[in-house]
C-alpha cells in the first residue's frame, strides 16, 4: 500500500497571497499534499503577527510538514521552533535566517519604504530580481499581478521585518528534519546562508538548484523531485 501524501502546509514569500505556488502545485507533488496559507493581506503585520496567527492554525492531529519560501523562511523556522505536535519536517526554499539581501542590493535597505513599494513593479525588474530573464511571460504576469494587489503599507513592512530578522537562534532549537534548498542564480537573497543553517543544524540538507529566487516558479520541475524525496523520508 502507497504511504499517505504528508499533509504540508506552504508558506508563501513577500507577496503572500500563495498564488505563485500555482506552478508547484501543477507539477503534481506526490510525496506531500499542500494547503496553502495566505499571509494577513488587509494591513501590515510583523514576523510577531503572523507567527501567533499561524500558532492557532497549524494542524491539530497527525503528522504534518511545513513548506517555506523566501519572506516566510524566518516565520516557519520560528513555528518550528515553538515544537508544535506533529510537525515531522520543514523545507526552507530560496529564503534566509538573517541579513537577506544579496550585497549588491544592501545599499538599496535604507530606501525600504512605502513609497518605494508604492511605485509598480515592472517586468524588467521581476525578470531580473525574481523570475529570470528566461521566464516564460505568463509567469512575469503572474508575478505582476500578485504583488501589485497588495498595498504598498504591507510589502514595506515585511520588507522591513525581513532585514531585521535574525533566526539563528530559533534554528537551533528545532529538531525536525530540516531541507534548506537555495537557487544558484537567486540576485535579490545572499546564496550564502547554508552555512549559517549548518552551524545551526549540522544535519540539514542544503540542496542547490538551478533557477533564480522564484525558483519554485521558475522551475518546478527541477524543485519538486528534491521536495518529494525530502517529504517521503520524513
Amino acid at each position: 500500500m502507497a504511504r499517505a501524501r504528508l499533509p504540508t502546509l506552504l508558506l508563501p514569500g513577500l507577496d503572500g497571497s500563495g498564488r505563485l505556488f500555482a506552478p508547484l502545485l501543477a507539477a503534481g507533488p506526490t510525496a506531500f499534499a499542500p494547503r496553502v496559507e495566505p499571509l494577513f493581506q488587509s494591513a501590515p503585520r510583523s514576523y510577531d503577527d503572523e507567527l501567533a496567527r499561524l500558532l492557532d492554525r497549524l494542524p491539530r492531529r497527525g503528522r504534518w510538514g511545513l513548506l517555506a519560501e523566501s519572506w516566510s523562511g524566518p516565520l516557519a523556522v520560528r513555528i518550528a521552533a515553538e515544537r508544535p505536535p506533529g510537525l515531522a519536517a520543514v523545507a526552507l526554499v530560496a529564503t534566509f535566517l538573517r541579513r537577506p539581501l544579496s550585497p549588491w542590493l544592501r545599499p538599496v535597505a535604507p530606501l525600504v519604504r512605502t513609497p518605494l513599494f508604492a511605485l509598480p513593479l515592472l517586468p524588467q525588474t521581476a525578470r531580473l530580481l525574481l523570475v529570470g530573464g528566461g521566464a516564460e511571460d505568463a509567469l512575469v504576469r503572474a508575478v505582476l499581478a500578485a504583488v501589485a494587489e497588495v498595498p504598498a503599507a504591507v510589502l514595506a513592512r515585511r520588507a522591513r521585518e525581513a532585514l531585521a530578522a535574525d533566526v539563528r537562534a530559533d534554528l537551533a532549537r528545532t529538531e525536525v528534519p530540516l531541507l534548506f534548498m537555495t537557487p544558484a542564480g537567486d540576485r535579490l537573497l545572499r546564496t550564502d546562508s547554508a552555512a549559517e543553517v549548518l552551524a545551526a543544524r549540522p544535519d540539514a540538507e542544503v540542496r542547490v538548484v538551478a533557477g533564480p529566487h522564484a525558483v519554485l516558479q521558475a522551475e518546478p520541475a527541477g524543485c519538486l523531485p528534491v521536495l518529494d524525496r525530502f517529504f517521503a523520508s520524513a
